[in-house]
């Protein structure tokens, strides 16, 4: 699944913000998930991630990236959960993390 947020602080500064807040995110978008571990590594605006987790019995992984453009963030994943929750949970997070500074 593929989802953006629009954000108007720059490239450097929405990978920054988003790199610091990663962690949080994850456990956030996954509500009800116990997160066992995250991986990630930056290469020219895009982070490539692999999320290990457990949910009762289940244990699965998410992988994918994020990309951050001038005024743009683009996460492309494979996450076991309904597109709409966790785009509810991305655009909360986003709206949160790309505030501009007042």
């Amino acid at each position: 699944m593929r989802l953006s947020h629009a954000h108007q602080i720059g490239k450097s500064e929405a990978a920054d913000r988003i790199d610091r807040n990663f962690e949080s995110l994850v456990r956030d978008s996954l509500s009800g998930v116990t997160v066992q571990g995250v991986s990630r590594s930056w290469s020219d605006g895009q982070m490539t991630f692999s999320v290990q987790a457990r949910w009762a019995f289940l244990k699965f992984t998410v992988n994918g990236t994020v990309t951050v453009s001038e005024n743009e963030v683009a996460l492309e994943c494979n996450a076991p959960v309904s597109e709409n929750a966790l785009k509810l949970a991305f655009d909360r997070k986003m709206d949160e993390l790309l505030q501009p500074a007042t």
